[in-house]
């Protein structure tokens, strides 16, 4: 699983997903936020066409288990199961506003963080993050590599419309690897791969970012 991980390697996810069964992934992907669009002090239309259920309809859970097929996430939802693994397997709802203030500057309203709920083990959180670590330093992520902090996360490519012309490329990662402070998820719409087109952005972001520390 480890090699798999690192080098992407499709075959190896259909198997796992066959093996685990697409009520076991629904339930896990549900606990990891998968299929929740609130943000904290945003409000947001609800896109009814994220449906985590398609994964157990027929011919899509192999699809489903190497990140395609019709199950749909966004950007900010890998950002917070990306999080969710920093944080040791507590899942915690994102938040964009922390309080609104009147022209007084008094604080008229205030978004409180989620207090977070268990969504994997801690044992689990740790795996991953080793595994997302090997991805950078020996797999498909070597471009989002983080120099002297260091850095870890996962490449993603997924052939999107019915012809599959297109590419959505996809890094999210984190840094620095000990004592994580940022979580950065790139999505190139139309990039070749993760590991070409999304990687390379996440490192430029994330060093510029450190930079500011």
């Amino acid at each position: 699983l480890s090699r798999a991980f690192a080098q992407s390697c499709n075959p190896a996810f259909v198997k796992t997903g066959l093996d685990l069964g697409a009520q076991r992934l629904i339930e896990c992907a549900r606990r990891l936020g998968l299929d929740n669009q609130n943000i904290i002090g945003y409000p947001v239309v609800t896109d009814t066409r994220q449906d985590l259920n398609h994964l157990a309809e027929p011919y899509n859970l192999v699809n489903c288990s190497i990140g395609q097929g019709p199950v749909l996430v966004t950007p900010l939802q890998v950002a917070a199961m990306t999080n969710t693994i920093v944080s040791g397997g507590i899942y915690r709802e994102p938040r964009l506003v922390k309080e609104i203030r009147s022209c007084s500057g008094s604080v008229a309203r205030e978004f409180y963080l989620d207090t977070g709920s268990r969504a994997i083990s801690q044992d689990s959180a740790e795996i991953m993050r080793r595994l997302m670590e090997l991805v950078v330093d020996e797999g498909t992520g070597t471009e989002a590599a983080v120099p002297v902090c260091g850095s870890a996360g996962k490449t993603g490519s997924a052939q999107v419309g019915s012809s599959g012309e297109q590419t959505n490329a996809w890094f999210s990662g984190y840094a620095p690897r000990q004592n994580p402070r940022y979580v950065v998820t790139v999505l190139v719409e139309g990039g070749a791969s993760g590991s070409e087109s999304a990687a390379p952005i996440f490192r430029e972001i994330t060093e510029s970012i450190l930079k500011l520390d």
